[in-house]
């Protein structure tokens, strides 16, 4: 999450992921409340291609793009 906020602290919209539902939204919802609508919460395994896949969908849905 430091990463995330740290970004979200420069004016960068992040999308964070993870496998847990409830510890993505509870991290996105902290970055939130610091930077208001600065980050998305996306729940994903990175261990499975589909679910990478999603995240990149979801993200570039949401922000437009992808930059880092």
């Amino acid at each position: 999450m430091g990463i995330a906020e740290a970004l979200a602290a420069q004016e960068v919209n992040v999308s964070i992921t993870g496998r847990n539902k409830s510890a993505v939204e509870a991290s996105a919802t902290a970055i939130n409340k610091k930077y208001p609508d600065s980050c998305m919460g996306i729940v994903a395994d990175v261990r499975n291609p589909d679910g990478q896949v999603n995240a990149i969908q979801n993200t570039i849905a949401t922000w437009g793009k992808v930059d880092i």
